[in-house]
């Protein structure tokens, strides 16, 4: 796996790159990192190129600055494919790396093969208004406002406590905390732990702004614009089936090529899929290869 940067509006751009053939383009969620694609990149660069980025803000590309918006995003990923020589890319974004997906194929859809947007149903809502109010609630520890009783130093404190709970969480879990020592799969419960907490870390000053320029973006009216092919991958789960349902019907009647494919998933909000590399993998060969 190669690593590098590229040097975009936005600042540099951390990406791990490895395997050849056509480009995969990887866009990961609010939180995290291109650590997250570690697993998958791993699977898939036995028949592709696949590129994953650190968005800026996150893992160790630079800070996310405060006037960024998603065409701003977008655009960086442009800039990404330019300092890398690419004309062309397949593109999957997970859950708030979804949006940029899809700004980027409004704005740039010659620059873009085929596009995947997967998420649990809440990250698929078409309707601005209700998916954030939905997620709203699911990252409140994201988005909430800072307590103004509060001074500063009290402030960061809150914020530096909060993230090592959640460090704290993904480090003592059960299954990293009976995993071995060691090994270089990216899949196992320790390099997953590693991950998350090193994520945490990176972008504890970025998450809550990244949230904000997706509550700013329409998705459902870039839906509507999208005239690539596209895949759907709606993870499904039993708690969102019950209180928000299935998206897939509304956005495929927005996306004029796109079809679905659904995972189903018990776990809750923090779903990541890095637990379903090999699902995931095989889900996206069938639709980039058109078997």
């Amino acid at each position: 796996m190669a690593r590098r940067y590229v040097n975009t509006r936005l600042g540099q751009v951390h990406l791990a790159d490895q395997g050849s053939g056509e480009v995969l383009l990887l866009l990961p969620p609010a939180g995290r990192s291109g650590r997250v694609y570690a697993p998958l990149a791993a699977l898939l660069s036995k028949d592709y190129r696949v590129i994953a980025i650190d968005l800026p803000g996150f893992g160790n590309s630079d800070a996310l600055p405060a006037y960024a918006t998603m065409k701003d995003l977008a655009d960086c990923v442009v800039e990404v494919l330019d300092g890398l020589s690419l004309a062309k890319a397949h593109v999957f974004g997970l859950h708030t790396g979804n949006k940029v997906a899809a700004c980027l194929a409004v704005r740039h859809a010659e620059r873009i093969g085929k596009l995947v947007l997967c998420g649990q149903s809440h990250s698929l809502i078409p309707d601005q208004q209700r998916r954030n109010a939905v997620i709203g609630e699911i990252a409140r520890a994201h988005v909430g406002t800072p307590d103004r009783d509060l001074g500063a130093r009290e402030e960061l404190l809150r914020q530096w406590a909060d993230c090592q709970q959640a460090v704290v969480e993904a480090w003592s879990s059960e299954a990293a905390a009976g995993a071995e020592a060691g090994g270089s799969d990216p899949a196992s419960p320790l390099a997953v732990a590693r991950a998350v907490a090193l994520d945490w870390l990176q972008s504890m000053d970025s998450t809550s702004r990244l949230y904000a320029i997706n509550f700013a973006y329409d998705l459902g009216r870039d839906m509507a614009r999208i005239r690539v092919p596209t895949l759907i991958i709606e993870v499904a789960t039993p708690h969102e089936d019950q209180t928000i349902g299935r998206q897939a019907p509304e956005v495929t009647a927005l996306i004029q090529q796109a079809t679905v494919e659904t995972l189903h998933e018990p776990q809750g909000h923090a779903l990541t899929l890095e637990n379903r590399a090999t699902d995931i993998a095989a889900i996206l060969a069938r639709f980039l290869t058109g078997r």
